[in-house]
């Protein structure tokens, strides 16, 4: 019967050089533990910048609930559509180009409505001493852009 020695217990090596020398293990305090699972922060390493915040992107963001955001009792319960007032559309009411400003005023001056413009400039309004309203208010050229924009092809009910 042959004897043999037993086998050898493995060890960790590390190796340094030629030779492999054993590895010894560090033991674990709860000091060493807790540095281990805590990342260096950059107040710990001056030369680290701070890390970049956070970018959630829009569509990924939550939205307003009722327990963040408190009901505005005013709040409309849809989007409002933005109103278009007179001032806004009468630039546009010309076959002659967008109308000055000066125009604008004068022609809101005779007519206080889009409804009373339309009548004048489709039934030819004329003021007391029997000249035309609306070239008397721009002149004759702008007038006429304006009579002929609504009697072209608009139809006002």
């Amino acid at each position: 019967m042959n004897s043999q020695p037993p086998p050898p217990t493995p060890q960790r090596r590390t190796i340094a050089g030629p030779q492999a020398q054993p590895q010894s293990r560090p033991k674990a305090t709860a000091s060493t533990s807790s540095q281990l699972l805590k990342p260096p922060t950059h107040q710990q390493h001056p030369s680290r910048p701070p890390p970049p915040p956070r970018h959630i992107p829009a569509d990924r963001r939550p939205g307003p609930t009722a327990h963040t955001n408190p009901a505005d009792p005013f709040a409309p319960n849809h989007p409002q559509q933005p109103r278009i007032t007179i001032q806004d559309l009468l630039p546009y009411c010309t076959t002659r180009g967008v109308l000055s400003e000066q125009d604008i005023t004068n022609l809101a001056e005779v007519a206080g409505s889009l409804r009373e413009l339309v009548a004048k400039a489709l039934q030819g309004g004329v003021d007391s001493m029997g000249g035309d309203v609306l070239e008397g208010a721009m002149g004759a050229e702008v007038g006429r852009g304006v009579r002929e924009f609504w009697g072209e092809e608009w139809v006002v009910e």
